[in-house]
């Protein structure tokens, strides 16, 4: 029974911070018990259980938000199963009580099932994304920064590619507001500017950038 609710955490060999985790081996069986008991599967339960330890904003939940409106400013949705699994995921990081599964302090208790929430439940969702847009990557990369270190090796160790401007297709150009590659045969548009072609591959970027093309040439 035990083992069939236990989540496998993958920790990478080169993960330099040492979180210092609850010792739960010394706690007793009943303690173990308690946790398992308390455990929820559902959002609504989730959110109910987190906004009774968090408080009703639940303002502890910020980094997850900002990932968040940084993937939908892209003009890409956050799927509501991930945000889901990822909820239901840190309700489960506190007993019944609200005593943290990973640490004894709350605050501590929430960085790190954020930081695994995160590493988890959302990026792996989005690596393909990511690989394809240098400018999500990069300010994803900036929010999670020295707080999240695990999900920050993750996006580095998986999202990050170094563009092979060799082998990339001579019908491929960089959309200048959101940074995706746009094959200029299928380009949702372009502009003529400076005497340089841009392509786009939305009416959305084609818009923000016929409206003000300073913000996005040097």
């Amino acid at each position: 029974y035990l083992l069939s609710k236990t989540a496998i955490i993958d920790w990478p060999g080169n993960f330099k911070q040492n979180y210092e985790f609850s010792n739960i081996g010394s706690h007793s069986q009943s303690y173990e018990k308690l946790f398992l008991l308390s455990s929820i599967h559902s959002e609504y339960a989730a959110q109910s259980k987190l906004r009774r330890i968090l408080g009703w904003g639940m303002e502890g939940l910020k980094p997850l938000h900002l990932i968040e409106d940084a993937i939908e400013s892209y003009g890409y949705n956050l799927s509501p199963k991930v945000r889901g699994q990822a909820l239901t995921y840190l309700a489960n990081a506190w007993s019944k009580e609200g005593g943290g599964l990973f640490a004894d302090s709350h605050q501590k208790n929430l960085l790190i099932s954020l930081d695994l929430a995160i590493s988890q439940y959302l990026l792996p969702h989005y690596v393909g994304l990511l690989q394809e847009n240098h400018r999500l990557f990069g300010r994803l990369s900036q929010e999670l920064g020295n707080q999240f270190p695990r999900s920050w090796t993750y996006l580095n160790e998986n999202a990050f590619q170094v563009p092979d401007f060799k082998a990339r297709k001579v019908t491929e150009r960089m959309d200048a507001v959101c940074g995706m590659l746009v094959d200029i045969e299928r380009s949702a548009g372009n502009i003529e500017h400076q005497g340089r072609t841009y392509h786009f591959c939305s009416e959305g970027c084609l818009a923000a950038f016929s409206k003000n093309p300073g913000n996005y040439v040097n």
